[in-house]
């Protein structure tokens, strides 16, 4: 599996050779039980790395979780479970996700705008980081059941 030293190595070795570089994030694909850490390490490699492209798609179960939670058990944590995140529990990962991010050039392009996510959210992160996050937090802090940001249902 990859890590954050190979992850970042292919990165560098991409923009040496003049190649623009898109990073994908998943969120959710840590659970619950690694929320924090995956929110806060892939900001970090993408700090270090600073790609071209960054996008955010949310993990989803097409074909049901089984496969997913024997992967997790197996590979990551064994004996741990997998709980998969709310819709809310989505955006306060992304929320931490680009709080914790440190690009400040204004060449990175943001999109959230995958089908899976639950909120369109665009933008250069060195010019935009604070206006994507004010709207974050807004949504966050607004009552569930007050859906006036249309959030694609769960």
């Amino acid at each position: 599996g990859e890590t954050f030293e190979t992850s970042l190595e292919a990165l560098t070795k991409l923009k040496k050779s003049g190649i623009k570089r898109s990073v994908m994030i998943l969120l959710g694909l840590g659970g619950k039980e690694l929320f924090d850490s995956h929110a806060r390490e892939s900001a970090r490699l993408c700090s270090k790395s600073e790609p071209e492209f960054l996008s955010v798609l949310t993990t989803s179960f097409p074909k049901g979780m089984q496969r997913v939670v024997e992967g997790y058990q197996k590979e990551v944590s064994p004996g741990d479970e997998y709980t998969p995140l709310r819709s809310i529990e989505c955006l306060q990962e992304l929320e931490l996700f680009l709080s914790t991010l440190n690009i400040h050039q204004n060449q990175t392009v943001f999109r959230s705008d995958h089908a899976s996510n639950y909120y369109v959210l665009k933008g250069r992160l060195g010019r935009d980081k604070q206006k994507l996050l004010e709207e974050l937090r807004l949504i966050i802090r607004s009552p569930q059941e007050d859906d006036k940001y249309n959030l694609r249902p769960e």
